[in-house]
């Protein structure tokens, strides 16, 4: 009988400890760079906002690439010599994913950076 109310003990604490924890996506921010580092952008998680730089003066744009998939949104930005800051309202746990790439005058991509990921 010992055993079983031990068992039973130690089971409700186990269960009490798994809906206690957090949730199993948290925030997490992210960056990406083009291949040359001449452009740069970034996901901030905690007030969910989107940063992108052009860090070389050479003509190109600077375009961040992000999509939220579960709500199936995008969204292009771009600097020029400067960096931009553009706020996202994505609700949390949301994964979102990130590409940043270098456009020239006809719009061609050049040195984009892989896709990277980060959760609101």
């Amino acid at each position: 009988m010992k055993v079983r109310g031990l068992l039973a003990t130690g089971i409700a604490t186990a269960a009490a400890a798994i809906l206690c924890t957090s949730p199993a996506f948290a925030a997490q921010s992210n960056h990406a760079m083009t291949t040359d580092d001449a452009g740069f952008a970034e996901f901030r998680a905690t007030g969910e906002s989107f940063r992108v730089c052009d860090n070389a003066k050479d003509g190109m744009e600077v375009r961040l690439m992000a999509e939220w998939l579960n709500e199936g949104k995008s969204l292009i930005v771009g600097g020029k010599g400067k960096c931009t800051k553009v706020p996202a309202h994505i609700a949390e746990g949301i994964s979102v994913r990130l590409k940043v790439c270098l456009l020239d005058k006809n719009f061609k991509m050049h040195r984009c950076s892989k896709w990277v990921w980060g959760v609101a």
